[in-house]
């Protein structure tokens, strides 16, 4: 019983160890970008930054490789690189777009706020609080979707009414003008030309903010699925070896199952012909009684 019981324990641990790979080995995927635009970060030639920061490449390496860097002991460090890119071209929505980069940060303990922007001359852009990045001190590998960005819009200017607007008639100030459509994120995305930072410190102490293999990528699609083979009357190899193994498996489990029934059996019958035997001894002294 023991031998069967254990033989049973096997069996599910075996299938309790496919089950745990399976799900593991799908946890473990990891999606693969292609890559739509990638930003010059091992030379400084194209970067702009504040007069009080320094622009480098030599400053951090990353992988050995040279990266852009910038670094400042106000309390602000900022910096920007203007591109062109015809993204209608790619046939992609902002939605699926985003944002790779590796960001160094000297000194993650300083950082008050900051923010990491995608954004046109206009005024429009996305945004990336600086904050919810959970940055640490070195370098950090971060992937920003455009889908949960902060949609940036330019700011209204009030304007005060002059003398003639306040001597208008009273049908023209009963003129209202219809509000301006605010655009979707794809028709800013359009206009995006401008990948800027900026990230404010806590104290006038230096901290380098650095970039790495930056670029604007989306997920690889998938591959369609491959035409469904034509009905043939061959049989197929992985079936059978699958379903020989389990016949072998079962077989096996059945031999083992009747060996050990039948020795026990053995021993049953053993116990009731020395049991018998010693009642009829047990008789026969008493008879002779």
């Amino acid at each position: 019983m023991k031998k069967l019981l254990i033989f049973k324990h096997l069996a599910a641990a075996v299938i309790l160890l496919a089950v745990i790979f399976s799900f593991s080995a799908g946890f473990s995927a990891q999606t693969v970008y292609k890559t739509l635009i990638e930003l010059p970060t091992e030379a400084s030639s194209g970067w702009k930054a504040a007069n009080s920061v320094t622009l480098s490449a030599n400053t951090v390496k990353k992988a050995e490789k040279a990266a852009v860097s910038f670094t400042s002991r106000d309390l602000t460090v900022d910096g920007e690189y203007r591109f062109s890119a015809q993204w209608s071209e790619f046939g992609v929505k902002a939605a699926e777009m985003v944002l790779k980069t590796d960001i160094f940060i000297s000194d993650i303990s300083i950082l008050n706020s900051g923010a990491i922007t995608l954004s046109a001359d206009d005024g429009h852009g996305f945004s990336w609080r600086m904050t919810d990045l959970s940055l640490k001190s070195g370098w950090n590998s971060i992937t920003l979707n455009l889908r949960t960005a902060d949609i940036v819009r330019p700011q209204v200017k009030e304007e005060t009414e002059t003398e003639e607007e306040e001597t208008a008639t009273e049908e023209e100030a009963s003129t209202e003008e219809e509000p301006k459509k605010e655009l979707t994120p794809d028709e800013i995305l359009l206009s995006v030309n401008k990948f800027a930072f900026e990230a404010k410190k806590t104290q006038e102490k230096e901290m380098t903010v650095a970039f790495s293999g930056l670029s604007v990528s989306v997920p690889t699609k998938e591959e369609p699925p491959e035409p469904p083979k034509p009905i043939t009357d061959d049989a197929d190899k992985s079936l059978v070896t699958v379903a020989a193994v389990i016949a072998v498996v079962l077989i096996a489990a059945v031999f083992v199952y009747s060996a050990y029934s039948a020795k026990k059996e053995i021993k049953r019958r053993k116990r009731e012909a020395k049991k018998r035997k010693l009642e009829k001894l047990q008789e026969e002294n008493k008879n002779e009684e």
